[in-house]
């Protein structure tokens, strides 16, 4: 320390112990002129304001000295106290753990911790208060709880439980911004309060901000580690995500610590299949079935899986079981007519695709099994009839329609914001597509295959432009199986593939499937693989613009290779004539 600057300090210090105030902070401002820095006259002028009851005054200046020397255990000592004393209970309570986590410790600091337990007993609402609160949510009538959780919360400012409830009623409501803020303010007050950090994560994950409920929940594990609804949830978000393994330890983590918990065994079993390890998935749904018999979710996904290995019977057996416990479970009636007809039970099938045109009463997939299995029943073969039903697509030397959908202004900003996979994440959501795991590079593909089911006003506006121009192109209706977009960086390309599934394969739905591909933005033309779309056998090249719309049938082998600069964009759909 300078010889002047320990100087001044001394006067001021001495001034300070004399009573005479007005001197003392007369130096040390004059000190933080020149250092505004300094721990010792900023920690003194705090300690000063305070004495004099104005202990607001003290806080930037116990703050400043705190940021200038966090080793100097007086500063973390008088900061805490002068929040106790403006009674900012949570803040005082935050800053005295981090504290203890850099070695706070002593009478002195013994004395706080007393002061704030005490505080607290005398600032927590009354437990029958609280048991209204709650009885109210429980009935369901959020509103009155809202008004009354309010009432209580200016009552009881410094009681962490409050806002923790105030958040969840606001979650319950949908209001998940507004949870957020009432969560981070349980944190303020009660910091190792493990339901609010949880809560917070699951707001967080409810708005798509999954990077900031893993903190969350990572930090309600980190205060109580054996904290079940914490692991689960963060299974759930990493499983968002696409980590894999990491969601697959969360999940064993909790059966370890409930291994009667049904749904974890249930979402162990998902992430299991999704991974190829079959039996495991299956010894798991056994696991969820046995802990709760009546879930037709867990026979569902534990059908879908025994069908997956070939095993038609015993997954027959547990769409029986879904369609028992819940009747208008539709896609159980689907799938269970699908194995009926792959198994060669074409009657039982066709009553099924029946129960699901009913059940559903819009265009689906149903509609196309059904009208071939009607061909089949009638002892027609389906190729023969669609290929006549199509002539005009087919007679084309080129094999493809190319048409052109202007692009809508803001159809690549919505692109943009809707979440996207990498090449290694594709084909972890690709289950049962023949296109998976085939593009290389630089290709983000949309997360899944339903890009029109989102609400977007601009996408649904692209589906229906497209659903009109096909339809009208093709002579029939349509339905739309998978929809998605892909985006070309760089060295990148799409190998050759084709878009048929396993069921067109079994059904023998080739003639009356199709591919499309909707170019948004061509990019880089110039580039030496300007990503032109190649169709095969017979090869042929289509360099597309943008707006283009090509169309082809499903079964035919196509790719594209792509190394320019700018980013190429395109929409994949694949769709069913009926």
């Amino acid at each position: 320390m300078k010889p002047n600057l320990e100087k001044s300090l001394r006067r001021a210090m001495s001034a300070h112990q004399n009573g005479r105030f007005q001197e003392a902070e007369k130096i040390y401002r004059s000190i933080l002129r020149s250092h505004p820095k300094n721990g010792v006259a900023n920690h003194n002028l705090g300690v000063l304001k305070v004495g004099l009851g104005k202990a607001s005054l003290a806080l930037p200046h116990f703050q400043t000295a705190l940021e200038a020397d966090v080793n100097q255990h007086q500063y973390w000592i008088s900061y805490i106290d002068a929040l106790i004393k403006l009674n900012q209970i949570g803040s005082a309570r935050k800053l005295l753990m981090q504290g203890r986590e850099r070695g706070l410790k002593g009478d002195a600091v013994d004395h706080l911790e007393r002061q704030l337990s005490s505080s607290a007993k005398h600032d927590l609402v009354p437990s029958e208060r609280a048991s209204e609160l709650i009885s109210l949510y429980k009935q369901g009538d959020f509103k009155k709880a809202l008004d009354i959780g309010i009432k209580l919360f200016e009552q009881f400012p410094n009681d962490p439980n409050v806002p923790n409830f105030l958040g969840t009623i606001k979650s319950s409501l949908g209001e998940h911004v507004s949870a957020i803020e009432y969560y981070n303010k349980a944190i303020e007050l009660g910091p190792q309060n493990v339901q609010a950090h949880n809560n917070l994560g699951n707001a967080l994950n409810e708005l798509g901000r999954f990077e900031e409920a893993i903190i969350s929940y990572r930090k309600a594990i980190e205060l109580k580690s054996d904290y079940t609804d914490a692991h689960y949830n963060l299974g759930v978000v990493l499983s968002e995500v696409d980590r894999l393994s990491e969601a697959v330890f969360c999940y064993n983590k909790v059966i370890e610590l409930r291994p009667d918990y049904a749904q974890a065994h249930n979402n162990l079993a998902m992430l299991s299949d999704i991974l190829g390890k079959f039996d495991l998935a299956i010894r798991h749904y056994g696991e969820a079935i046995n802990l709760n018999p009546d879930h037709p979710e867990v026979h569902f996904n534990l059908a879908r899986t025994l069908i997956k290995i070939k095993k038609y019977r015993k997954g027959i057996e547990h769409y029986l079981k879904v369609i028992t416990l819940r009747p208008d479970f539709v896609d159980a009636y689907l799938e269970l007519a699908m194995a009926f007809h792959s198994e060669g039970y074409q009657k039982k099938a066709w009553l099924l695709y029946r129960i699901v045109e009913l059940l559903r009463n819009e265009n689906g997939i149903e509609k196309v099994y059904l009208k071939h299995l009607n061909l089949s029943l009638a002892q027609t073969k389906p190729t023969q009839v669609g290929v006549s039903e199509n002539k005009s697509f087919f007679d084309q030397d080129s094999g493809f329609i190319r048409t052109n959908i202007p692009v809508g202004e803001n159809l690549l900003k919505v692109l943009g914001s809707l979440p996207s996979l990498s090449p290694e994440h594709e084909k972890y959501v690709a289950e049962n597509k023949s296109a998976s795991d085939i593009r290389k590079g630089g290709v983000k593909h949309s997360r899944g295959f339903n890009l029109f089911a989102t609400s977007d006003p601009t996408i649904k506006l692209f589906e229906e432009r497209f659903t009109n121009t096909v339809s009208e192109i093709l002579h029939s209706k349509i339905f739309i199986e998978d929809s998605f977009f892909a985006i070309y960086e760089g060295r990148s390309a799409a190998t050759p593939h084709h878009h048929l599934n396993k069921w067109d394969n079994e059904f023998n739905l080739h003639s009356v499937k199709y591919a499309a591909v909707y170019y948004v933005e061509v990019g880089d033309v110039g580039a030496d693989q300007p990503g032109n779309l190649s169709l095969h056998q017979p090869d042929v090249v289509i360099q597309p613009n943008n707006g283009d719309l090509i169309i082809f049938p499903a079964s035919r082998m196509h790719s594209a290779h792509y190394n320019g600069l700018k980013k190429r964009i395109i929409l994949g759909i694949n769709f069913y004539t009926i």
